[in-house]
């Protein structure tokens, strides 16, 4: 029997729904108790380490378990774009994933109208860019600080469901036919594939460079990690103060534009990274300019101009 239940827009719900809740635990901030901080402080601006009681210290992780958002990333959606192309390509039985995508989407009409080719050109985005990440963490990033596990939790959820909602248009091919657009590539493009990769390409090159400056900034010569912090430059770096984070928005904005619009469950995973993104880089400005007193006062938080 199938569910009448549709688990990932209620998941995707309940994640905004938990951000909001955080954001609004930061809003009141002075007047929450101590311990709930963690919630909305992680890694460098986390500031009752030292204070913290060993239960609190035992909710904690490494920083640097960041990493392993981006090997759950590069597994899933790997595992997902090899089961639509042996679907297309007929090769093996992918009863697995249809059963999955109906079990979780209760076959709804919230990605109605979305082909193959934007589906797998969403994948290979979507590897590229936990790939790429997985690579900076092993090979740039330099990790201090711990995160809650909470976070850690969501961070992994996140990729996820962030694979089965590019995924879910799957739920609702009816025969072979849904796979005519990948196996004519050229006739299929349409100009909101060609915009998608176009700004991921864009955003993905300034989050790398922005990710890079940061790391040089805490690495000295002799390859060790410098306690101090200094105030980055360069980049989106001279607009705002967290530049790979409005980064990673337009990174997954171009997925919404590559399936013009039309997955529900895309727009609800953008609203996440928003809020998660925004309250970050709002508590990284606070940092900056309780820490570092010739820090650019013109800089804004995360949106060049704006915000």
């Amino acid at each position: 029997m199938r569910m009448n239940f549709d688990v990932l827009f209620w998941l995707w719900l309940a994640m905004n729904g938990g951000c909001l809740v955080i954001v609004f635990l930061y809003l009141f901030k002075d007047h929450v108790p101590v311990s709930l901080h963690n919630f909305f402080q992680w890694g460098k601006t986390e500031t009752n380490v030292k204070t913290s009681s060993l239960f609190s210290r035992l909710l904690h992780v490494p920083n640097s378990w960041f990493t392993h958002f981006y090997i759950v990333g590069v597994l899933w959606t790997t595992g997902l774009l090899y089961s639509v192309k042996i679907f297309c390509n007929k090769e093996h039985d992918t009863s697995w994933l249809y059963f999955f995508i109906s079990l979780i989407t209760s076959g709804s009409s919230y990605t109605n109208n979305i082909d193959c080719l934007s589906v797998v050109i969403g994948l290979v985005l979507l590897l590229i860019q936990v790939s790429r990440r997985l690579l900076e963490c092993v090979c740039i990033s330099v990790f201090t600080g711990r995160i809650h596990l909470s976070h850690y939790a969501v961070g992994i959820v996140y990729y996820v469901l962030a694979g089965a909602s590019l995924v879910a248009p799957f739920n609702n091919m009816v025969s072979a036919d849904w796979c005519i657009s990948c196996g004519s590539i050229l006739p299929s493009l349409h100009w909101t594939h060609v915009v998608a990769v176009t700004l991921f390409t864009w955003a993905s090159l300034h989050q790398y460079n922005c990710h890079v400056i940061l790391a040089q900034l805490r690495s000295s010569s002799s390859n060790k990690t410098r306690r101090v912090y200094r105030i980055p430059n360069g980049d989106w770096f001279e607009y705002v103060s967290s530049p790979h984070y409005f980064a990673e928005i337009l990174i997954y904005f171009s997925l919404v534009v590559l399936e013009r619009g039309q997955n529900a469950y895309l727009w609800l995973m953008l609203v996440f990274v928003i809020q998660n993104l925004s309250l970050g880089a709002t508590v990284t400005q606070t940092w900056y300019n309780s820490k570092l007193k010739e820090y650019p006062r013109n800089r804004l938080r995360i949106i060049p101009f704006i915000f």
